[in-house]
């Protein structure tokens, strides 16, 4: 089924850019979701390419602090901290500055929830570190674990949702490690 999802967006850029303009917002929005799919798939150097095509058209068409620019950074940010290639921890640092891009946007448009998200995202990419000031490292985790679960859960988001429960998950973790 990805591969049939696939070719619809393939189809639906194309079609767009003819229309649209190849630098369309939402040629913008085809891409993170071609972008999305490929990396489901496990293709991450296509879904970093999709994804920062995707990025450079929202920033210019949209500005760096608007949500879809936001968004995107969030997806970028996903792949880096999956990549298994190269250097883990420079793919984690990465993922991070780009969260804190992400997280700094949805701060300035007022979006907690994605907000809530992008703090959770950043616990998990601290609590894989592995060189560096491993305690630093931890200690930084477990503060966005917590920023992210008083933000998530002041805007009504329940213990019984998957991010409230992995950051738990996360947080009892790295509790653990520090004993």
């Amino acid at each position: 089924r990805l591969e049939e999802a696939v070719a619809l967006f393939q189809r639906a850029l194309e079609i767009d850019e003819k229309a649209l303009g190849p630098d369309h917002p939402t040629v913008a929005n085809r891409l993170n979701n071609l972008g999305s799919v490929v990396r489901d798939q496990g293709r991450l150097e296509e879904a970093v390419a999709f994804f920062r095509r995707a990025l450079e058209i929202d920033e210019k068409a949209l500005g760096p602090d608007n949500p879809s620019s936001a968004t995107v950074l969030n997806n970028l940010a996903g792949v880096y901290a999956q990549r298994v290639s190269g250097d883990h921890d420079a793919n984690l640092r990465e993922a991070i500055r780009l969260l804190e891009r992400a997280r700094a946007s949805f701060e300035r448009v007022g979006s907690a929830f994605q907000t809530g998200q992008t703090l959770a995202n950043l616990g998990m990419a601290y609590s894989r570190l592995s060189g560096g000031d491993r305690l630093g490292n931890v200690r930084t985790a477990l503060d966005y674990c917590d920023e992210a679960l008083r933000v998530l859960q002041e805007i009504g988001i329940s213990g019984e949702s998957n991010t409230i429960r992995e950051v738990q998950r996360i947080r009892k973790s790295l509790l653990a490690s520090l004993a």
